[in-house]
């Protein structure tokens, strides 16, 4: 293992600490350590704690070698950005070993009390820490793992598991359940039976009005969804999260698809499907798909015939999104998941025009690949489970079929506003951009190739 550690081992600023300060410990900590464990490569970011150093004479260590940023004197914590432009991307956490208190039992993340000391056996600085995943240390010096609480062999047996007493370790920092979940998720591991239960145990309080900022909530769900919408809904409802966090989506278990499915069972089922066409969209349209594939079938939840509505169920989306922030965590997935909504209703209520199909499908909003995966295998599903096809997916490959598209993009319009003016005499307003949307119509259709035509089928419209 001691090869990985090797750029740390060589970069000037350890030299330079191992020759001024002999008698000091050099640790690698947190998520470096397991990722190294884990064969990563391409670790950018290094947490360090540097054991028997004053907090200033490390300080002003540090400023030869780059740009030294101090984050809070209790903590301990510096920022370096190195001179070296080797290191140019690289981000390094410099610091002293901490202990950690939870102040009001509020379950805030920044209820803390936080002490650094140079003294602090690295044990201790560890003790404070969430999972033992986490909670490892590599000591540069004796090239040695420090591992007090089991960390490697939960890696070994693919385990999330609380450091310490599980509960007492929710109810400091709330944010930690939902941490529970991503790194399951991202890691493709199961959390421990104790951590679990503590999980069950807490996760009602963490529905106190701020007791997770839900700009927090959305990052969470957003890399717990990304990395494997399944799991992390499987985890969020067994654990109590989902009832606490997202009660709307709970409501889903409620609700029944066909004879003995629920719609919380057949999103899941949709979702795993989704995730198995990860390949086919680029890494920035998956989690855009499977919001969407997790919101397709929301409005059903609203209850009475008027849960069928289009309306209510992109208002449902929309505000689905904007309560949790989401279009923070992900830029633009508000507008991207409520506009294949709008496309779904012109599917299912429209009146076939393409001139419309094209607003929809070649928005900025998303890219139609989404909108079609996401719908492909909703139709399949539907058909596996009921033996009737969900329409929408014919509907849009009729659509998409009629509409000539070359190279993923639609030919540019033959006319625009100013041409109609010059031509028909016809100022801005209602009837030009009546005329602009058939004339749109008809050349999507095949109507007319150039503009000499299509000036001449728009002066026929207006006899």
């Amino acid at each position: 293992m001691r090869q990985h550690f090797s750029i740390i081992q060589s970069l000037a600023f350890v030299e330079e600490i191992r020759t001024r300060y002999p008698d000091s410990s050099i640790f690698v900590v947190g998520g470096a350590v397991r990722d190294v464990m884990l064969a990563k490569g391409g670790i950018r970011d290094w947490d360090l704690v540097v054991r028997g150093i004053p907090i200033d004479e490390l300080e002003a260590l540090l400023a030869d070698f780059g740009s030294v940023v101090l984050v809070g004197r209790k903590f301990g914590v510096f920022k370096l950005s190195l001179s070296d432009e080797r290191f140019a991307d690289y981000h390094f956490d410099i610091a002293l070993p901490r202990t950690e208190f939870a102040l009001s039992g509020s379950g805030r993340r920044n209820d803390f009390s936080v002490e650094s000391n140079h003294l602090l056996p690295i044990e201790d600085d560890l003790s404070r820490r969430d999972f033992t995943i986490n909670a490892m240390a590599w000591d540069l010096g004796r090239e040695a793992l420090v591992d007090p609480f089991g960390g490697q062999k939960d890696l070994e047996m693919k385990t999330i598991r609380a450091v310490g007493d599980p509960e007492t370790r929710f109810r400091e920092d709330y944010t930690r359940l939902l941490r529970a979940v991503r790194f399951a998720a991202v890691l493709g591991f199961d959390v421990e039976e104790k951590t679990s239960l503590a999980m069950k145990a807490v996760a009602a309080e963490i529905s106190r009005s701020g007791a997770i900022p839900k700009e927090m909530i959305a990052l969470e769900f957003y890399k717990s969804l990304a990395a494997d919408p399944v799991r992390t809904l499987k985890l969020y409802d067994s654990s109590g999260i989902l009832l606490a966090v997202f009660p709307e989506l709970a409501k889903y278990k409620e609700i029944e698809i066909v004879h003995g499915l629920s719609l919380w069972n057949y999103t899941l089922s949709l979702l795993s499907r989704v995730g198995k066409s990860r390949g086919e969209l680029r890494s920035e349209d998956f989690f855009a798909a499977v919001l969407f594939a997790l919101l397709l079938h929301s409005g059903r939840t609203l209850g009475g015939e008027v849960a069928r509505s289009w309306d209510r169920r992109i208002d449902f989306a929309h505000g689905f999104c904007r309560n949790y922030c989401l279009s923070m965590a992900a830029s633009g997935i508000e507008e991207s998941v409520t506009w294949m909504l709008k496309t779904c209703r012109f599917l299912e209520e429209g009146d076939g025009s393409l001139a419309e199909a094209e607003k929809l499908l070649f928005s900025p909003h998303f890219h139609w690949l989404v909108l079609a995966i996401v719908l492909r295998e909703d139709s399949l599903l539907s058909m596996e489970v009921s033996s009737s096809p969900s329409p929408f997916y014919a509907r849009l490959s009729a659509i998409l079929q009629k509409l000539p598209i070359v190279g993923g993009v639609l030919p540019p319009r033959l006319v625009d506003g100013d041409i109609l003016k010059k031509e028909l005499e016809i100022e801005s307003g209602p009837r030009m951009k009546e005329l602009l949307a058939s004339i749109r119509e008809a050349q999507l259709r095949g109507k007319f190739k150039n503009q000499k035509d299509a000036i001449i089928y728009a002066k026929s419209l207006i006899k």
